[in-house]
């Protein structure tokens, strides 16, 4: 099999391994802490390799599941992303692209979320950080 369809492979199911760990701790598993709300509008410095620049998300929430936009600067169409908060980790995954897969991992105090990122489908994989402040509030 070719690297790029075992690299795809290996992605999805890490995201699946990581959407049901995040499922089952979150379902039972003696954890009643409630999940940080991150409903709204953030934005903030992205750094990818050597680029950086600026990304807006627009996020709903219902519960412990998310879900949303993630719009760079001066580009024309948004990722969708969706994924699960775990008190004040959150989860996001979307498919961007030509494919490319992108999974963010980040943390939520107060108005900020920052964290990591990883982008695969572009040949290598690529990662980058992310430092969003809440611009405005969701419903």
């Amino acid at each position: 099999m070719n690297r790029k369809f075992m690299r795809t492979v290996f992605v999805a199911m890490a995201m699946m391994a990581i959407t049901a760990v995040l499922f089952i701790t979150g379902c039972g598993g003696g954890d009643d802490s409630t999940p940080a709300n991150v409903a709204g509008t953030w934005s903030g410095p992205v750094t990818m390799g050597s680029e950086s620049f600026t990304m807006t998300s627009v996020l709903t929430q219902d519960g412990k599941n998310v879900s949303g936009t993630m719009n760079k600067a001066g580009e024309s169409g948004p990722l969708a992303v969706s994924g699960v908060v775990d008190g004040n980790s959150v989860a996001l995954t979307g498919t961007g692209q030509h494919e490319n897969t992108y999974v963010f991992e980040m943390t939520v105090n107060d108005e900020t979320m920052s964290g990591t990122f990883v982008v695969t489908g572009l040949g290598d994989e690529v990662t980058g950080t992310v430092n969003f402040t809440r611009v405005a509030t969701g419903a």
